[in-house]
């Protein structure tokens, strides 16, 4: 089955996505796409979208990578409902070509923020209806302060896939790492989902101990067999 890998000037971690698809997930083919790139095969059962900081995050972060001509792509499959997952910068390119509600602000503390955190599922309709069990994931961002206008609204409506937690799983302000409105820390909807943590950092138990990155990404690839 085939899976589409979409990456910018700036992308980064494009190896470790494609290794872990390899190594858990043998039975999918992943191929990289450029952003310049101006057709996507009719027959992908995935769009992953590469984090990073596509055009070194100039203007706003994502903004200009939305308007690059493989964007027109993305909104044509998000449109024929093939699943996209967006991981940091790809939230954020997400969220700035509309296929994701809210926008990402740079960090509360105007910091880049690097270190691992502690996630539970919030409202997210299936296959996003994570465990309420915490999982602990990394995080790597100079803007993912996410925001929406009706949080509350999110949360009922099923979008909210992920917030951020204290080690036992309970959402307080004190376990927010960026100032993101509600601890959200990913969204989705129809069949599109963006998320600022990394699950491809933590899948391996080489990889700091983690293996919780598995959870997204079976989540997703459940999708692409539907």
């Amino acid at each position: 089955m085939k899976l589409a890998l979409i990456e910018f000037p700036g992308s980064n971690c494009g190896d470790d996505r494609s290794t872990v698809l390899h190594h858990c997930y043998q039975q999918y083919q992943v191929t990289r796409f450029r952003y310049d790139d101006r057709q996507l095969p009719d027959d992908l059962r995935g769009v992953i979208i590469a984090g990073g900081f596509s055009f070194g995050d100039y203007l706003r972060a994502g903004a200009l990578a939305s308007q690059t001509p493989i964007a027109s792509e993305l909104l044509r499959l998000a449109k024929r409902q093939c699943p996209i997952i967006g991981i940091c910068n790809g939230m954020q390119i997400l969220c700035e070509l509309g296929l994701l509600p809210g926008v990402l602000l740079a960090n509360e503390q105007q910091l880049f923020i690097a270190k691992t955190v502690t996630l539970v599922g919030g409202t997210g309709k299936p296959p996003y209806e994570l465990t309420d069990e915490p999982l602990s994931l990394p995080i790597a961002h100079a803007h993912g302060r996410y925001y929406h206008q009706h949080p509350q609204r999110l949360l009922d409506e099923g979008a909210v896939t992920l917030r951020y937690a204290d080690s036992e799983g309970r959402v307080t302000d004190s376990a927010n790492p960026n100032g993101s409105v509600a601890n959200i820390a990913a969204v989705q909807q129809d069949r599109v989902m963006g998320l600022m943590p990394h699950p491809e950092r933590a899948w391996h138990p080489l990889l700091g101990g983690s293996i919780a990155g598995l959870a997204i990404w079976q989540a997703f690839l459940a999708q692409t067999s539907a």
